[in-house]
C-alpha cells in the first residue's frame, strides 16, 4: 500500500516553471531571492504536488518578506480551511511592511491552505484545483542551511533589518494575476513552524489504487494455505 501511494505521489510530481524574465525590472522570484540574500540563496524547490496543504508544528508564524506588484497596496494573504473553503481574516493586507510585518499562524484545521486576495473579490489558493484553469499561483522554497534575507536590497523599499531564514523554514512566492507573467514574486512570505502535507484526495486516491493489489495478495495467500 505504501508503495502504491508513493507511486501515486511521484506520478503527480513536477515543478511549476518560474518565468525567466518579467515585465518589471525586479525579475522573477529566483532573482529577487538571490538579490535580497546577497547571492547566498541556494534553496530547495518543494514539489508543487506537495505544497498545496499544510500543517502546524511548533510556534507557527509568518513574515512578509517583500511585495513586488502593482497590486501590493490591495493584496492580502491568509489561511483557509480546505474542507469548507472558509478564509480566515488576512494575516497581511496592503498596509503590511516588507520585512517588518509578522503574524502568528492559527490554523483553521489540520490540514489548511494559504490564499492570496487581489482586492477585487478574486482569491488564489495554494490548492491548484481551486484556481482558474487549475493554475498554480504559489511556489514554495525551502532551505537546509541558514540564509539571511534583507528585503530593502531588492530596491523596492522595505526594512533593512535582516531576516533569518533558518533550516526547515519555507518561503512562499505568489503570482497575483490569472495567466500573469509567472514571476512568482508579487508577494513573498516566509513561514515557520509549519510543514506541507499531501492532499487528502491524493492519499485517498492512492488507497483506492491499492485495493485491487490488496485483494490479489489476499487471494494468493489463501491459495497457498489451501495448497
Amino acid at each position: 500500500m505504501v508503495g502504491v501511494i508513493g507511486a501515486t505521489m511521484n506520478a503527480q510530481a513536477g515543478l511549476t516553471v518560474i518565468s525567466g524574465s518579467s515585465w518589471d525590472a525586479e525579475g522573477n522570484l529566483n532573482k529577487v531571492m538571490s538579490t535580497i540574500s546577497k547571492n547566498t540563496y541556494a534553496p530547495d524547490r518543494v514539489d508543487d504536488s506537495q505544497d498545496q496543504l499544510w500543517k502546524t508544528l511548533a510556534s507557527p508564524g509568518a513574515t512578509l518578506v517583500i511585495e513586488l506588484a502593482g497590486n501590493a497596496g490591495i493584496n492580502s494573504f491568509g489561511l483557509y480551511d480546505p474542507f469548507t473553503q472558509t478564509r480566515q481574516a488576512p494575516l497581511f493586507t496592503g498596509s503590511a511592511v516588507s520585512g517588518a510585518s509578522v503574524a502568528t499562524i492559527v490554523a483553521p484545521s489540520t490540514p489548511f491552505g494559504f490564499y492570496l486576495g487581489v482586492g477585487n473579490g478574486t482569491y488564489y489558493y495554494s490548492q491548484e484545483s481551486l484556481n482558474p484553469n487549475g493554475s498554480d499561483h504559489m511556489v514554495t522554497l525551502q532551505t537546509k542551511s541558514e540564509v539571511t534575507l534583507v528585503p530593502s536590497l531588492a530596491g523596492w523599499g522595505g526594512t533593512s533589518t535582516p531576516l533569518t531564514w533558518e533550516p526547515g523554514q519555507y518561503v512562499l512566492g505568489w503570482e497575483d494575476l490569472n495567466l500573469g507573467d509567472a514571476d512568482y514574486q508579487d508577494m513573498i512570505v516566509k513561514v515557520s513552524g509549519v510543514s506541507p502535507v499531501p492532499e487528502p484526495s491524493t492519499v485517498i486516491a492512492g488507497l483506492f489504487l491499492g485495493i485491487p493489489f490488496a485483494f490479489s495478495a489476499a487471494r494468493m495467500v489463501r491459495k497457498q494455505q489451501i495448497a
